[in-house]
């Protein structure tokens, strides 16, 4: 029985299959998930570059694909030593890189 458990890999951004859109995770939850401070998930809304889906009361739901482009911000920022406006000019040419494929 262990084997088999051990067989279960969990869902993670580096899969083959897209990251999902559906939105699922709260602020606190999708902040412990990529180790990032709400705060900050607050300002990458704020300045558009990570933007979750809200509520009808306006609470922010953060889907799967958005954790993986925070996850993404997180290594440019604290591993490149990229600042927002570079995040943001990084990403939207990995974007339009994407959609040009």
């Amino acid at each position: 029985m262990d084997e088999a458990r051990s067989k279960i890999q969990p869902a993670d951004a580096t899969a083959e299959a897209p990251p999902s859109d559906e939105p699922l995770y709260v602020i606190s939850v999708a902040a412990k998930l990529v180790q990032m401070p709400t705060w900050t998930l607050r300002v990458l809304d704020e300045q558009g570059i990570v933007v979750p889906k809200r509520t009808d009361k306006k609470r922010r739901l953060y889907s799967d694909r958005d954790l993986a482009r925070l996850a993404r911000v997180r290594t440019l920022t604290e591993e490149e030593g990229v600042n927002i406006n570079g995040v943001r000019l990084i990403l939207q040419i990995e974007e339009q890189r994407y959609k040009g494929d």
